[in-house]
């Protein structure tokens, strides 16, 4: 019977099968993916009936507040990765980019403006300079309260060359 699945009266049961579906006892689900070979088969469509049978009902909702911590700076192979992932960019055309922007680009008033610090680093460390500046830009945009108390910093893979700092914007004003 459904209730030495449970385990425990009004529980909604959550079952693996076969180590690899997952599924969740309401009967309005669609339960017809269950396959029917191997040990478990007989056991899964036996439970599938049991469960287009049960009456399901809600009984309450949990919210929970998440938070969600300030991701890494990008070292090279982070910044390949997002570029490829949100772009479709190969590694070639994103270091093609970047070197790009490194070089500086024309900025009206400014003349030739690099807008990024050197692209090819493992290193996740920030300078102090870099940190101060985006703490007082900060403060400035959206209020002291928002200023962490310390910075983040992140640690870089053993073995990592820390001769040249993270991949970040040049200034944080432009």
């Amino acid at each position: 019977p459904l209730s030495s699945w449970l385990g425990a009266p009004r529980r909604v049961p959550t079952f693996v099968l076969g180590g690899l579906s997952k599924f969740c006892g309401l009967p309005h689900l669609k339960l017809g993916w269950i396959a029917a070979a191997g040990p478990a088969g007989p056991r899964a469509e036996a439970l599938a009936g049991e469960l287009r049978a049960a009456p399901a009902r809600i009984t309450g909702i949990e919210t929970k507040p998440k938070s969600k911590g300030a991701v890494p700076p990008f070292n090279t192979s982070a910044l390949q990765q997002a570029a490829s992932n949100r772009h479709g960019f190969t590694s070639q055309r994103t270091m093609q980019i970047a070197q790009k922007l490194y070089e500086g680009i024309e900025i009206k008033g400014q003349g030739s403006v690099g807008l990024i610090t050197y692209m090819r680093t493992d290193s996740f460390r920030l300078s102090d300079e870099a940190l101060a500046e985006t703490r007082a830009w900060l403060g400035r945009e959206f209020g002291p309260e928002y200023v962490p108390p310390k910075p983040n910093f992140y640690r870089s893979k053993k073995g990592a060359q820390e001769a040249h700092e993270a991949i970040r914007p040049s200034s944080i004003d432009r």
